[in-house]
């Protein structure tokens, strides 16, 4: 199959002209930011955010005067906007600098401040709820408390089982790791277990995340001022211990406090945070990279900047959502990005097509890079040059069309309708009895777009 790595598009006299490049497609690294227009009910920091069923709850947090119990949730889109946020069944009590987590149909809300006791507002409770399918919380359970009181840590859940990491306790910063197994029937969870082996430091104010098993903790502090740009790794054991920290993947570019991470598939996007030390410095920047290789690149800066903010992925769009500004401000906006346009493999047959001659179709195979799959293609998503939608009476197919052990989906557009389009074009006075035609796939696989050309020679006269 032909495959480009990139490709240019322009118009010209009614075909596409294209410079191609030999070698795999890589995933586009191009970032857009959207800003919502609809806004959070309420400016919002330090709250929680997660993702289910096609929407975003956004969870507890404070505006810098009052602390938030509240619970939304907004249906998002096609487009990648919020259709409107939804109050549902708060908090049994406010909570701030927490985490949250969802496993199957239930949400968990761990530790963070809350409401003063024994002098200290950082808290160890855990609360647990059912997600109706319309999206509405259930009655909200005391889960185990935590052992000890906890803001600022991470949560990752992985397998039937939830971690929390690192944290602040109210005197100094953490390094012990708990985790907890989940009743996949009732949602409920057992008694904390300590792991044996601690984070390689105290660590707070961090992002992390969880793929196939191993846990990244990426960047945070280790003090209220000390800032780090470190980057470990924990692999799980099938027992749910984690029986060593990796200090080998590569550090973020730079020290970063309240990062907020996110996966899509197996790219990782950092997002803001603070920086500065004794100052806090809210930044815009975002960093992604391979999690599996984790070599980072600063891609397009989200438009404001936000620390204390959170970023969920969803139908592979980023969504950063509230959040405090370079004035320390909570802010009731959500940026979201636009899927990055994945570069596709394509073969289109006939590699030589005579306009005067006769057939049913124009068939053309579509590869994807390796982390998607072709049999997710929303096939009435898919056009050809960008007009022309696969023929619904033709069968469409999943196979190796090319031998070459990466699938490809063959689809196929009417004949006729590609051959009226090409005969109408201009090809200028020059044209001699034939002409090289760029033909563009686009089409979307799992909610995110992909394109690709092939050259053909159009035989002009007979």
């Amino acid at each position: 199959m032909k495959k480009t790595l990139s490709l240019i598009t322009i118009g010209l006299l009614g075909i596409s002209v294209t410079a191609m490049f030999v070698g795999w497609p890589a995933k586009a690294q191009e970032i857009v930011w959207n800003t919502d227009p609809t806004p959070l009910p309420t400016p919002i920091a330090d709250h929680m955010s997660v993702v289910h069923n096609g929407r975003i709850y956004v969870i507890g947090g404070h505006d810098g005067v009052n602390q938030f119990e509240n619970v939304y949730f907004g249906e998002i889109r096609p487009n990648g906007e919020t259709d409107a946020w939804i109050s549902t069944m708060s908090l049994p009590e406010y909570r701030f600098g927490a985490t949250a987590v969802v496993w199957n149909s239930f949400v968990y809300v761990i530790g963070g401040g809350g409401p003063i006791w024994g002098g200290r507002s950082e808290q160890n409770t855990v609360f647990y709820a059912h997600i109706r399918s319309d999206g509405w919380i259930e009655t909200w359970n005391n889960g185990p408390n935590l052992p000890e009181r906890l803001v600022n840590h991470a949560s990752v859940v992985w397998n039937g089982r939830i971690y929390v990491l690192g944290g602040w306790n109210g005197y100094s910063s953490q390094n012990k790791v708990y985790y907890s197994d989940i009743n996949p029937s009732t949602g409920s969870l057992g008694s904390w277990i300590q792991n044996d082996i601690n984070l390689p430091f105290r660590w707070e104010s961090t992002t992390a995340l969880v793929r196939d098993g191993t846990i990244l903790m990426i960047a945070g502090k280790t003090g209220p001022k000390e800032l780090h740009d470190k980057v470990y790794s924990g692999s799980i054991e099938t027992d749910g211990s984690i029986e060593i920290w990796d200090d080998s993947p590569p550090d973020l570019p730079e020290a970063r406090a309240m990062p907020r991470g996110t996966l899509i598939d197996d790219n990782i996007y950092v997002v803001a945070g603070w920086s500065g030390g004794t100052t806090v410095i809210a930044e815009k920047t975002v960093y992604t990279a391979k999690f599996s290789v984790g070599d980072w690149t600063e891609v397009q800066n989200i438009p404001e900047p936000r620390y204390s903010h959170s970023a969920v992925a969803l139908n592979g769009r980023i969504y950063v959502i509230g959040g405090k500004d370079a004035e320390h401000a909570a802010k009731d906006t959500i940026y979201y990005s636009s899927p990055p346009t994945l570069s596709a493999a394509i073969d289109i047959d006939p590699d030589t097509l005579n306009l005067k001659s006769n057939g049913q179709w124009i068939t053309a195979y579509i590869e994807l890079p390796e982390e998607y799959s072709v049999s997710e293609i929303d096939v009435s998503s898919i056009l050809l040059n960008g007009s022309m939608s696969v023929d619904p009476e033709a069968p469409t197919e999943v196979g190796d069309h090319d031998v070459d052990n990466i699938p490809d989906l063959t689809v196929k557009f009417e004949r006729a309708s590609v051959v009226e389009w090409l005969g109408a074009a201009d090809y200028g006075e020059d044209t001699g009895k034939s002409a090289e035609v760029a033909l563009a796939i686009t089409g979307e696989v799992a909610g995110t777009p992909f394109e690709g050309v092939d050259t053909i020679r159009v035989l002009l006269k007979g």
